[in-house]
């Protein structure tokens, strides 16, 4: 039977988790042991699961970005109407940063499930780009 210590101190929660390395200071490969360490001391790893989740997504969210940049540049190159076409690219290259960004969000304050929040937007972004590629090609 272990007795119990009390100890006077300063230190909160709230202080704990600020000194924590910001989740983006910490290489990938060292996030899955950071992680395990979090839980094992008993604060929540949300943040840094979700920059892990994010990393291991970003792949996706290039590949769904290059996909989308064919289907523009390759319909500018048909088009006579080439300022319009670099607009709307533009638009809806912006708009899915923002959109991943809020549903990031939605994740680190665990709103969202943090495999969601992470892998949701780059993945419907690389089916989207994909649908749109083979339609404009195929017919």
């Amino acid at each position: 039977h272990l007795n119990n210590t009390h100890l006077p101190t300063t230190l909160t929660f709230g202080r704990i988790q600020e000194s924590m390395s910001p989740p983006n200071t910490i290489s990938l490969w060292e996030l899955p042991r950071f992680i395990q360490a979090l839980k094992t001391i008993g604060l929540p790893p949300a943040r840094h699961e979700l920059e892990f989740q994010a990393l291991l997504a970003q792949p996706a969210m290039l590949c769904a970005m290059v996909f989308f940049a064919a289907v523009f540049s390759l319909r500018m190159s048909r088009s006579g109407n080439a300022t319009n076409i670099a607009i709307a690219g533009g638009l809806l290259g912006v708009s899915i940063f923002v959109l991943n960004n809020i549903v990031r969000a939605f994740g680190a304050n665990q709103i969202l499930p943090v495999t969601l929040a992470a892998w949701a937007i780059p993945l419907v972004a690389l089916l989207l780009s994909n649908a749109v590629l083979l339609h404009m090609e195929d017919g």
